[in-house]
Formats: structure tokens, C-alpha cells, sequence
């Protein structure tokens, strides 16, 4: 195999390519803390070696999680001034990749790039864009929120219905298009669907063949049984594993809430998680007969589970260090709060609670492999062994590739119908192959058809063309005679203005104005304070923690009694401590994440104060068992609950009229 530095250690055994992954997963996986401890964390941890777009990039790809605002509410807190225009042209500025000084024609490319990044440019389908020209849509008004100057360029040309139609007509002259559009299915209505059968079925042969081993190739290298399977049936089966990974994992590192807890928990995570699921009544996967069985069948030891599960699903050794990052970082948050506690085994007094990743591998691995034997026999009649699942879609090409284009590449809507027919079919009916062929010959045919994908993909690039000309005020003529060169330049805008470029040049601009409201703030109140000179002394200074709930207590304390001071500090004052306070039953750090502290301070009852402090725990011990009761009884039983919940509801409401209408002082 080849290791993370590239060097093959053939002497490797299973299970030491098992350990190399998770010892590598403490340098992936974020330190999620629990909130109690540290509220922070990044959660962009092993891609710290990254630039930040490509972090995030990197992270979208491997967990779909999107990490910046979407560009609609982006546009809209420019609307509502959060984000100012001068921040985003600063930004814009700045992207020397974009060329924005760029000359084209009598303007540049960052008027053009403004224009992009400010105004909503709709998407349209070659088949939606078709229905909607006619249907005389998108061609009798204006476009929404048109600027003025813009809106007031094109009104003066005449009525919005003939104005927009030259426009329309001189876009599509600009791309080579009709300028009334057919629908993507006409070239079926006139004979040219049926291609010739021969080499039809070498190029499903050739493309088919090439993606499967494409597809099988990502599987321990860029992806995961999962997202293969999403990209054939667009199922997601992590979504079934989720509520049930996540209920056990919340019960197993209870901190001492839930009122039902893990078998064997003294065990650990796997062995505790295989004897409570054999005994779980809703366990998501009663429709598999013999998932039981399955399970049963597993080594009962965690390493020994997630090789067995590697080999069964016909994985090569060599990727299985990529395989178990891939699956571990589907989940990072979770991931990384097992990492932490396995890293703290005696954490708040709980180490009969043994948790290790390789235990949470073995769960996820487990889980994936049951919820991919039900996919894979619901719609296949297959186990999920990658050697059989290549045998089978090298029979049945054509379905695999129609598979494929729904639900990964696109088919346009009248292709995407039927195949949607053929995907809702029973799985107890016959195979219908000559349907699936069918299908698949005029999908190839399609794409490589004049008026298939081309026309289509020049089709949306007109109706791009369509919007921005009515952004920036051209109308048909001026398109008509607008240079080639600069026409390629507002293309080469559209293409460099991806949404993650978009959406990293805007969070750049929100957070430029942010920060230069908060420079010029602190400039313009420079020397203001009552630091500049003191006449008397105030009655006290009050030092505060710098979080978002001091601010609150500083302006009331200020408001109230005008003669106190108030400052803001890091909350440890420089000082790293451990404290433990007269009524608390363990240590808390007193200090940044990444400090440990060197010394621990613990409150004492003052001298010749015993008796009293005995009496204070005697009271606090019976009010803690109260509450705890009360806490446990809410949760159990039916007419305990909702007796108690009542009662809370009338102390609840008494207490709240005392506070408004008898307010005590301050």
C-alpha cells in the first residue's frame, strides 16, 4: 500500500492499515469539545493547510456541507446596507484573477463583475427556457429590480414586450440559436431520435464501460460506498444512519441526563451499541430479514468488525485508510467530539464510558453496510460487494448509464421523465432492458445531437446574455453591434464568477464593513472616554469577560450608577487557571482551549466557618435531590409529566407577575 508519505509498506497487515487511519484522524478531525468546556472550534481543522476557499471547497466535497451564505442572502444584506458597495468593489479590486481593471469596450470587466455579483441572474433549463419564450414569458416586462438608470435607458425605447423581443432575437443571433426556441424533444418529433443501432451500442459500450470504472475508481479515493450508491439511485443512505448513529452516540456519552443508558457501556462504544440495537424495537432496518443475523455474524471486537466489513465489500486493502477518513469526515462534528473524549478518558469522572474512534468506525462502517445491502437488494437484487455490483451493471450498461445522467449529469426534462417511469418500476417486475436501452441511446444521442446538450448549453448561455444586457441597459441593436471580443469578455466574467468565487468575494466585503465600521468607531471616540482625565475616584471598576453577554451589564451597571467604571478583559486576565468553586464538584478551566493550566484554585469556607458551610451543603444536597427528582419524573411515566409540567406552568406564572409588578431594586 502506499502511505501518506507515498512510500509502499508491503509488509502491512489489515488491521495496521485500520490504526494508520485513525492515528491520522486525530490531525482531520476538529477537537469538538462539549459546550460545558469550550464553545468554540474550528471546524476546518484539517484543512488548515489550505487556502480558506479551498478549504471550504475541499470540505463541501468531502461532507456537502456549504460553508458560506447563500448569494441570495448575501444580496440582500447589500439591499439592506450591512455590506456597503465600496467594500465589495474593494474586494473586487483586490481579485487580480478576475482582471476587474480590464478594459471592454467603453467600460471594464468590474463593472461588468458589479453587475454579476449584485443583480439575481435566474437559471433556466434548455426545456423550462423553450416553455417560457413560448409562453411568452420572461419576454413582456422588465426584469425585477432593473437598475434605474438601466430601466430608464430601455424604457425610452418603446413598449417593454418589443423592446425585450429585439433584445431576445439579437441574443440568440449572437449564439447562432433560432429565434424561436424548440423544446429539447423536437429533434425526436422529426426523426432524428432513432440513431443508427450499431454505433449506438459501441458508444454505450465505451461510455458506460468508462464510467463504471470511473465510478468503482472513486470508492477509497475521492469517495465512499455511499455517495456511489447516491449517485445511481439518489438515495442517500446516511441520512437513514444519522438519527440512529446520532441518538446512540448522545446516549452513550451522556453526562448524566438521559434516563436510559447502553448495555455493556463498560465494554465500549461498539459491543455496547450491537447489544443495544439487538434489542431495539425501532432499529431503522426491521424490513431487512435478516439484518439480526448480519450483525450476529460480526466479530465482536472493533478492528476485527471494520476489516471484515472492508473485505466483504470487496475493497482493496490499499484504500482502506482513505475509505475510513472519507466516512469519518461525513460526519466531522460528531467525529471529532469522539476524538476529544477519547483523548480525556477520565473526563468528569465517566471512564467506565470507553470511546475510541475505531469504535465509532466499526458503528459507521456497520450501519453503512446494512443500509447498503437493503438499497442495493431493493433495487438490484444484489449484495453491495463491489465485484458484483460490476458484474451487474456490465450486463445492464444501459441502465447504469440512464442512472447515472438522472441523478450526477442531467437529462433534459422530456428524458428525465421517462427515466423517472423506469426508476418507479416495481422491483419484482422483469428487467426491462430493451426499455433501459432504448432510453440510453437517446440520452448519447441527445448529447451529441445539434439540437441536443450544445444547443442546449448555448440556449442558457442567451438567456444569461438576456438578463445582464437588461442590467446594464443594451437593448437589441447595441448587442447586435456590440464587438466579438468584448461579447467573449462578458462570457469570461459569467464563467470566472462561480458561485464559490461569488460567495468568497461577498464574505470578504461583509466582513470588510463590518470591520471598518468598528475602526472608524474606535477612531472617532479616540480620547473621549473618562480615562483622558479623572477628577475623583470612581466608586468601583468592574473588569468583564469580552463575550457577547457583557456588553448588556456593562450599559446597565453604567446607566444605573453613573460613578462606577466598567472594562472589558480576556476572560482568564492572563492568569490560566484551574477553579473550583465552594459548590462545585469538579475543576473548570479558567482559560483558552489551547492553554493548560498550571495551577488550580479552590474556594474554601472562611475560618471559624464550618458549621455554617455544613449546613449550606445539608440545604443545597436536599434542593439538588429535589430538582433532580423533579428533572427525572418530567421525563418518565405519563400522568407524573404532565402533572408536574402544570404545576411548573402555575409557579412559573406566579414568579413572572411578582418580577413585573414588585421589581426588586438593583
Amino acid at each position: 500500500m502506499e502511505s501518506h508519505s507515498g512510500i509502499s509498506d508491503p509488509t502491512s497487515s489489515p488491521l495496521d492499515h485500520i490504526r494508520r487511519a485513525v492515528h491520522h484522524l486525530e490531525h482531520l478531525l476538529p477537537g469538538q469539545a462539549p459546550l460545558a468546556d469550550f464553545v468554540h472550534h474550528n471546524t476546518l481543522h484539517g484543512y488548515q493547510h489550505l487556502d480558506f476557499p479551498q478549504a471550504l471547497a475541499a470540505a463541501r466535497q468531502t461532507t456537502g456541507l456549504k460553508g458560506y451564505l447563500p448569494l441570495k442572502e448575501f444580496r440582500a444584506l447589500r439591499r439592506g446596507g450591512r455590506i456597503r458597495r465600496e467594500d465589495l468593489e474593494a474586494v473586487l479590486d483586490g481579485e487580480a484573477d478576475l482582471s476587474p481593471q480590464e478594459p471592454l469596450g467603453d467600460t471594464t470587466r468590474r463593472e461588468i463583475l458589479l453587475t454579476l455579483l449584485e443583480q439575481e441572474m435566474e437559471p433556466l433549463s434548455g426545456a423550462r427556457l423553450a416553455w417560457r419564450i413560448a409562453e411568452g414569458e420572461g419576454l413582456s416586462d422588465w426584469l425585477p429590480g432593473l437598475p434605474e438608470e438601466s430601466l430608464g435607458r430601455l424604457a425610452r425605447l418603446g413598449e417593454p414586450a418589443r423592446v425585450l423581443d429585439d433584445l431576445w432575437q439579437a441574443c440568440c443571433r449572437r449564439l447562432g440559436l433560432e429565434g424561436s426556441l424548440r423544446a429539447p424533444d423536437a429533434f425526436l418529433l422529426e426523426g432524428q431520435g432513432v440513431p443508427c443501432q450499431q454505433s449506438a451500442d459501441e458508444v454505450l459500450k465505451e461510455e458506460s464501460d468508462r464510467l463504471l470504472e470511473e465510478l468503482l475508481w472513486r470508492i477509497g479515493r475521492s469517495d465512499t460506498l455511499r455517495g456511489f450508491l447516491k449517485t445511481l439511485t439518489g438515495e442517500d443512505i446516511l441520512e437513514a444512519a444519522r438519527t440512529h448513529l446520532l441518538r446512540h452516540l448522545a446516549t452513550f456519552l451522556d453526562q448524566g441526563f438521559s434516563s436510559w443508558h447502553h448495555l455493556s457501556r463498560e465494554k465500549g462504544f461498539y459491543a455496547s451499541w450491537r447489544a443495544s440495537a439487538l434489542q431495539d424495537t425501532g432499529f431503522p432496518l426491521d424490513d431487512l430479514t435478516d439484518w439480526r443475523d448480519t450483525l450476529l455474524d460480526l466479530p465482536e471486537e472493533a478492528e476485527q468488525t471494520i476489516a471484515t466489513c472492508l473485505a466483504r465489500m470487496g475493497l482493496a486493502e490499499e484504500r482502506w485508510e482513505e475509505y475510513l477518513q472519507r466516512l469519518a469526515l461525513e460526519l466531522p462534528g460528531w467525529g471529532g467530539m469522539v476524538l476529544w473524549r477519547s483523548l480525556k478518558p477520565g473526563y468528569m469522572g465517566l471512564a467506565p464510558n470507553r470511546i475510541n474512534l475505531t469504535d465509532y468506525l466499526a458503528v459507521r462502517v456497520v450501519l453503512e453496510r446494512l443500509l447498503a445491502i437493503r438499497l442495493c437488494r431493493s433495487e438490484w437484487g444484489i449484495e453491495p460487494q463491489l465485484q458484483v455490483i460490476s458484474w451487474y451493471f456490465r450486463h445492464y450498461r444501459s441502465e447504469m448509464l440512464v442512472r447515472w445522467m438522472v441523478f450526477e449529469a442531467g437529462l433534459p426534462e422530456f428524458l428525465s421523465t421517462r427515466a423517472r417511469m423506469l426508476l418507479q418500476r416495481s422491483p419484482e417486475l422483469p428487467h426491462r432492458e430493451d426499455a433501459w436501452h432504448t432510453l440510453a441511446c437517446l440520452a448519447l444521442h441527445w448529447r451529441s445531437s445539434p439540437q441536443g446538450e450544445p444547443v442546449q448549453r448555448r440556449q442558457e448561455r442567451a438567456w444569461q446574455l438576456f438578463q445582464l444586457a437588461q442590467y446594464r441597459g443594451v437593448c437589441g441593436a447595441e448587442l447586435q453591434a456590440l464587438p466579438e471580443e468584448e461579447l467573449q469578455g462578458w462570457f469570461s466574467c459569467l464563467e470566472a464568477l462561480h458561485e464559490e468565487k461569488a460567495s468568497f468575494i461577498w464574505l470578504q466585503a461583509y466582513e470588510r464593513t463590518y470591520r471598518e465600521m468598528i475602526l472608524r468607531a474606535l477612531h472617532a471616540n479616540r480620547f473621549r472616554g473618562r480615562f483622558r482625565s479623572r477628577e475623583e475616584r470612581p466608586a468601583a471598576q468592574l473588569v468583564f469577560c469580552m463575550d457577547d453577554r457583557e456588553e448588556g451589564i456593562r450599559r446597565h451597571l453604567e446607566e444605573r450608577h453613573p460613578d462606577v467604571e466598567t472594562l472589558g478583559a480576556a476572560g482568564f486576565f492572563g492568569v490560566p487557571i484551574h477553579w473550583q468553586g465552594l459548590d462545585d464538584t469538579c475543576t473548570s478551566a479558567l482559560c483558552p482551549i489551547v492553554v493548560t493550566p498550571a495551577h488550580t484554585i479552590r474556594e474554601e469556607p472562611a475560618p471559624g466557618a464550618a458549621a455554617q458551610a455544613e449546613r449550606h451543603y445539608r440545604r443545597r444536597g436536599r434542593r439538588v435531590a429535589l430538582v433532580e427528582r423533579l428533572f427525572r419524573g418530567s421525563h418518565r411515566g405519563v400522568v407524573g409529566p404532565f402533572l408536574l409540567s402544570l404545576a411548573a406552568g402555575a409557579a412559573g406564572l406566579t414568579t413572572l407577575a411578582a418580577a413585573l409588578l414588585l421589581p426588586a431594586p438593583v
